[in-house]
Parts: C-alpha cells; structure tokens; sequence
C-alpha cells in the first residue's frame, strides 16, 4: 500500500518525528473543512490501519520524504535556526534574526551577523554561553585565534575552547543544551569589545540543515564602526573597554539632570524634613539617587571614579565621629576610603593599604596626603566610627554596586544580596504572629521612610501644618472602609498624636491641584524607591514576568456633565458608567509590586495604554513576558510587544473560524491543539503568533465553548504562565478596599487616591516579602503580614502614611 501527496508527506514527518500525529490530525482537517482537500479518511489512524492491513512496509512517495527527513543514524536533516542577534547596549533598537542551517559552523553564522549590523571582519572575535562574554566556560573562538593559540590552549583552567569554523550550529546547540529562547554571546574586536547576544527564537523542523545564514528580519539602523560621527561616540562609549575619565561638564549633566526632576529629592534632607543632615537613612537615599542618574552618562564607567566624584559637603559626619580630638584624617575622606574598601570587597585593611600604595593619583582624588597604615584604618573602623556608620558604608556600596551593573558598568566585583540568617528552622518555617510583627515595624518604618519622600504637595514653606500629616491622613482613609474625607479627617483630628492636622476639604484641594502627570512621576518614583529595597534580596530577581490590566472604580450614578471623556462606560459594555485605571504589575514569582498606573480615557486604544505602560515598566525592571486580558487582543498590541523583544500571551476573542475549529476538536474529543496564524497590520503587512486551542475543565457547557483560544509567540509550552495574571485581579481588590471614599468628580483626586492606594498595596506586599525573607529565607506568594498590620504600622511608626 503506498499512501502519496500530502498525506504522505504527513506521515514522513511523524516517523521522523518532527510533528506529533495530534498535529497532523489538526491540519488534515483544515486542509479538508477550510480549503475543500478531499481524501478518504479525516485523522491518521486510519491511513496507519490501512497501511499495516495492506502493506506493512513504508513504500514509495512516503519512503522518500522519509529518507529526506532523516540520516541514516536517526539525525534530522531538515533543520534550521532562527537566532535574534542583539546589540547588548541598546537590544530594543538594534537587532537583526538570521536563519542559520544545522550543518553550517558558527564561523559562517558570524561572517552573516557582522556586515548585517555595520562591522567588518578584521578582528578577532568568538561566541560563548548565555550574555557572559569573558567570563564564558565555553568560547568558540575564530579559527584564527583557535589556530594561533596552540591548537586552543585555554587562558583559564575553568574555559574549554572550540574552533567556531569547525564546530556546526545543531553541535553548538547539542553543547550547549541550547533550547527555545536561550542565549549565546558574541563579542567583536576584542579592543572596542562590540557585544551582542543571540536569543534562539525558533527551531525550524521543515528547513534544510544546509541552508546558508539569511537575514530575514532587521531593526534599527547599522553601526558606523569607524565613523567620525555622534552615532559612532554614541556606541563606543558604551563598548569601550577603556574607561574614561568624568569631565565637569558630564558631572554638571547629571546634577542637573537630578535638579530638573518633577519633585527633586536630592539632597534628601533638603528635600523632605524626614532627614537632617547627619540622617544616614538620608546619605543612602542620596547615594541610591545620585548613582542612578551618575552611571548612564556615557563618560561614567567607573565605580572608583564615583566614590572619589560622589558630593558630600553638605552631610554632617560630626554626628557619627566617636573621637572628640583632633585627627589627622578627616570622617568625609576616611568615608570615601572604606567606601573603596567595600566596592571591592576587601576583608581585610592591608589589601586596601596595598592597593592605594600603587595608586598616588588616587589618593590625591580621595583627599590622602599620605596612605593611612593598617593599623590607622582599622582604628578607625572599628573605634572612631559608629556601627550605624559602618552598615550604612556596606548599604551604600551595595547600592553603587547594582546601579553600575545595571546600567552595563564593570564593576569590581558582584553586588552582595541580602541573605538571611538562619536559626532555628521549625521556627522559621511557621513564624508565629508577634515575631512577624516584630520583624515588620522596624522593616516598615524603613521602607515607608524611602518611599513616601517621593510625593509632595508643593505648598511652600512656613506651612502650620506638616505636609506629612496629608499622607498621615490619606493612610487613615485607607484603613476605614467608606470613610470619605471630610469625617476622615474629624475622625483623624481625635485619634492622631499631631498637634495640627489637614481638614477635609484642604486635604482635598491640595490633591486637586496636583495633575494627572505629576501623580505618575512621583508614583514611579516611590515605586522606584520600593523596588531599590527589594532588589537587595535574592528572591526579587525572579522577576521578569509583569501583567496589564484595567479596572474600574463603582458605577457612577450621578450626572456626568462635562466629564464623559473621564467617566466612561464599564468594559462590560452595559449601559453603566465608571472611572478606569489602567495598571502594570509584577507577577509570577516576583513579589506583585503596582510598577505604574495611569487613567483610561475616551478615545485612547489599548495599543497606546499598553506602550505607555511598559515603557516605565522596562526602565523599573527587567521584562521577558507580557500577560494581558481578552481586552487586549489586538494585532496591533502583538506586533508591538513582538517588536520590543517581548513575549505574549493574550486570550483572543471567538470568530467565526475559531469557533469552527473548536467544534471539530469537540467532535475528536481533542483537548489541545496549536496551529500558526497571521494577523493582518495593513498595508500587506501581517504578524505572525500561535494560536492555542485549549479545552477548561469541569467546563458548564457542552458545545464548542468548552474551550479558550490563545494567541502567544512563545507556544504552548509557556500557556501555564497565563495563570499568573490572575494575580493582578485579586490585587485590585486589595487595591480598592485602600481607597478613600468619594463623591467627587475631579479627574486628578480620583486617580490619586486610586494611586495612593495602589501604593499602599504594593508597600503591603514588599514588606511581607522582606519578613518572609527575614524570618524563614524564603518566600512564598501568601501574605504572612495582613494589610490592616502594615497599613496600622505605617501610621503608628512613621507619621506619613
């Protein structure tokens, strides 16, 4: 029996195992209902029966597509890689795919990738695992470094080296392990040190493995490798291994940049009256705010460059200087020097003596007339300075630390994160109820002495009352259910230990004249603050997954004359009206912090909410994985997030073919089935995703709506994730029962106390994270602190919310 065409064909790829019968059964009845194919039997059993009642063998056209599919040894022939080449500086804007065949060597996937983004080919270079560049166990060098190097004698013990022209793509991918969107590096001229990255986006099973390396997809434009213009400053600044030296221009950037923020916050205590000058919850939060602008200047790569720039003349170290008599090396300079110290990472005093001795020009930046001896030094740490000194030195170069890395600068060696201490383990695997409270004041009293600075009201100075009393107030709204201002604040008058606080209706105008875009800014810029605490932790860098959704405040029933482009209708599309927020959250396995909100107003599409939001999302955190609701199901949304580098996954609403498509799984009783899709951008431009046919279990209906449909660029492998997003749903209930209660219809008071709100939630969740970690160094996505003990702490400890 000899079973030909495309049936054949079929058959030939599941012996050679390149797609799964279930597949073939899902396209042989496409080919059949949509297209008209006429063939005899609609699944592939039946051709099997058929085949082995006739002929046992496999004969004729089959045989010869199985003999194209697969080696004599059982390897498949046909197949292909489709790699994202990155630029690692700037990975949005610059990147190129390129298909590669199995049986090309690594060199000719290099000869397409260097003329694709502007480089030429007169340098050494090699690839090597994940985005470790030099620090890669595995280099496949050019074969000229591979033949000059003594037939590949590595520089490390640790390193294995490989000769890129003789090591194929399917063996690099077979040694490395190498699986859908995992990452090589590549690193160009080992002077100018031109870095890229490849994310394997795709296995392609129907390519020949001898394909030659094609460029099928572009973004940006190529780098001018030895041109003379700002193109060519712009990228060798960020590649150059050489680091240059800050200029007083670069450093006036910077403070400037700082000072032109919305709500300047540096120096901190001149900023807000929570610190004073010897505050070293103060001198932290400036070294956190200073290096987070200081290292994205391009003239700024160097951390020892920092700590001798870092100002300091403003801090009163008289407070925390245990020696009464005059010295010979002044607090601010012996500050800088231990600051060096632990950058570096140094246990000892003599590594630090050393390494000054070696370095005059150094020491003259410090402020060292001399190098102090290991005796001074020690000293000096251990009985001239305070112990809340020495944490906050260890704070601050941690901090200096993850600002540098972050922003791609070397840096002396790894950021330390915060490790807990482990004691007793029955203990800490079932805290009990006073240990975490006890854990949580002093931790919330920190947290909420970080973030709050961000927001002020800008009423001047000479004000009789505190502006902390406004957060004070907005806080206490925020621990009664349906507690409006007016009786909030009569109510607060009694139970507050100020002397003076806000009435209700100054509280409000005060809030009133805030806009929609400084309530963002200072948002974003707690939520910054937030996410520096938490960041210090080893649990947060799970990160990477984040979820957008909007909500909706009550149905407003009153007259809303003059606001129809704010109080729009429900997403149900009743005949009700709301307000709507539109949120970006953490999900997964990261603590679910709010990173942005924003308002949804009439007219505005979910493609410019959706971009608005990851764009402050991806300057907080790193993101892979964007989770969005049926709401969002938009080519145009797809094709954006594809752009960026990210991956999806978004239910998609039923038409007429999914419907159809999930009758005939329901009619196969076929619980699962994937198959490719376009959706059409126009102007004959299309995106392409996988569509995801799912059946719910336990579902209540028994026709074609037992299943759900989603549309992802990751396949079905990453459908799991999906669930997370039901994390930012049950947050909004969180989120609203922290809201203060209403009746007006102002724009910008609404979405502060939405904002508000949405911050107390996500300084609720960081809390329980830091105890979790503080107490049984884990951490688990149930709250061991409640929301009403942190909300209660916060106005207990702090006085600002």
């Amino acid at each position: 029996m000899t079973v030909v065409g495309s049936v054949g064909v079929l058959l030939a790829a599941i012996n050679a195992g390149k797609i799964t019968e279930q597949t073939a059964d899902g396209w042989l009845s496409t080919w059949i209902d949509e297209i008209g194919y006429y063939v005899p039997y609609r699944d592939i059993a039946a051709y099997r029966w058929l085949i082995h009642c006739v002929d046992p063998s496999i004969t004729g056209i089959e045989n010869r597509w199985f003999q194209a599919f697969s080696h004599g040894n059982g390897e498949a022939r046909m197949t292909a890689y489709r790699f994202r080449v990155k630029f690692a500086p700037d990975p949005t804007s610059l990147w190129r795919d390129i298909v590669v065949g199995a049986d090309r060597t690594i060199a000719e996937f290099q000869s397409a990738i260097n003329p694709a983004v502007g480089l030429d080919q007169t340098h050494l270079w090699f690839m090597g695992t994940d985005e470790e560049y030099w620090d890669s166990e595995v280099k496949y060098q050019c074969p000229q470094e591979y033949e000059q190097s003594s037939g590949g004698d590595p520089v490390f013990r640790t390193e294995r080296l490989e000769n890129a022209g003789e090591v194929t793509i399917g063996e690099m991918a077979r040694q490395l392990d190498l699986e859908q969107y995992d990452r090589i590096c590549y690193l160009y001229d080992y002077g100018d040190e031109w870095r890229f990255y490849a994310i394997l986006k795709e296995v392609l099973a129907d390519e020949p493995s001898d394909t030659e390396p094609a460029v099928v997809n572009t973004e940006g434009e190529s780098i001018d490798q030895y041109g003379s213009s700002r193109e060519r400053r712009f990228w060798a600044s960020r590649v150059q291994r050489l680091v240059v030296a800050p200029t007083r221009e670069s450093r006036r950037s910077v403070f400037r940049r700082i000072a032109h923020r919305p709500h300047a916050d540096w120096p901190v205590y001149d900023s807000t009256p929570l610190y004073g000058q010897s505050s070293l919850d103060g001198l932290e939060s400036d070294v956190r705010i200073v290096s987070q602008t200081w290292f994205r200047h391009d003239r700024h790569e160097s951390v020892e460059k920092f700590v001798h720039s870092l100002p300091l003349t403003y801090f009163d170290f008289d407070a925390h200087d245990r020696y009464a008599g005059p010295t010979r090396y002044g607090m601010e300079i012996l500050f800088r020097v231990f600051f060096l110290k632990e950058c570096h990472g140094w246990a000892h005093e003599t590594a630090l003596v050393e390494y000054l001795d070696r370095r005059p020009e150094l020491c003259e930046q410090l402020g060292l007339e001399t190098v102090p001896n290991q005796s001074t030094l020690w000293r000096s740490c251990h009985k001239r300075f305070t112990a809340e000194f020495r944490s906050t030195i260890e704070t601050a170069a941690r901090t200096i630390l993850i600002k540098a890395q972050s922003a791609g600068v070397n840096v002396p060696r790894k950021p330390k994160r915060h490790r807990p201490s482990h004691g007793d383990e029955e203990f800490e695997s079932d805290p009990d109820d006073q240990a975490v409270l006890d854990e949580a004041a002093p931790i919330t009293e920190h947290v909420s002495r970080v973030v709050f600075p961000a927001f002020s009201l800008d009423r001047g100075k000479g004000c009789e009352i505190h502006e902390n009393a406004y957060w004070d107030l907005q806080t206490y709204l925020g621990l009664r259910e349906n507690l409006a201002a007016n009786e909030g604040a009569r109510s607060f008058t009694y139970e507050s230990t100020r002397e003076r606080t806000p009435l209700g209706h100054a509280h409000r105008e005060h809030i009133r004249d805030l806009s929609v875009l400084e309530i963002r800014e200072m948002y974003r810029q707690a939520v910054n603050r937030l996410l520096n605490q938490v960041a210090e932790t080893e649990q947060f860098f799970r990160a990477g997954i984040v979820a957008i959704d909007i909500t909706e405040a009550d149905p407003f029933t009153g007259d809303r004359t003059g606001h129809e482009n704010e109080i729009i209708g429900t997403k149900e599309k009743t005949d009700e009206y709301a307000y709507q927020w539109a949120t970006v959250q953490l999900v997964g396995n990261a603590v679910p912090i709010v990173l942005d909100a924003r308002p949804v107003q009439k007219g505005e599409s979910r493609l410019e909410i959706v971009e608005d939001l990851l764009e402050s999302a991806e300057e907080m955190v790193h993101v892979d994985n964007v989770l969005m609701d049926r709401e969002f199901d938009s080519q145009h949304v797809l094709e954006m997030l594809s752009q960026r580098g990210l991956s999806y996954v978004v239910p998609k609403r039923m038409q007429t073919s999914e419907k159809a498509q999930a009758k005939r799984l329901l009619r196969r009783d076929q619980d699962r089935y994937e198959t490719d899709r376009k959706l059409h951008l126009g102007k004959n431009k299309w995106h392409e995703t996988t569509l995801i046919y799912r059946r719910k279990e336990n579902s209540e209906h028994n026709d074609h709506r037992q299943y759900s449909v989603f549309m992802s660029n990751r396949g079905s492998g990453f459908l799991t994730e999906y669930g997370y997003r039901w994390e930012i749903e049950s947050g909004y209930r969180s989120i609203k029962r922290f809201m203060a209660a209403t009746t007006s219809k102002n724009f910008g008071l609404r979405f502060f106390y939405f904002a508000f709100a949405c911050l107390l939630y996500s300084i609720w969740r960081a809390v329980d994270l830091l105890v979790q970690v503080k107490l049984t160094g884990e951490y688990e996505h149930s709250p061991i602190v409640t929301a009403d003990n942190t909300l209660t702490l916060l106005k207990k400890e702090t006085g600002v919310g």
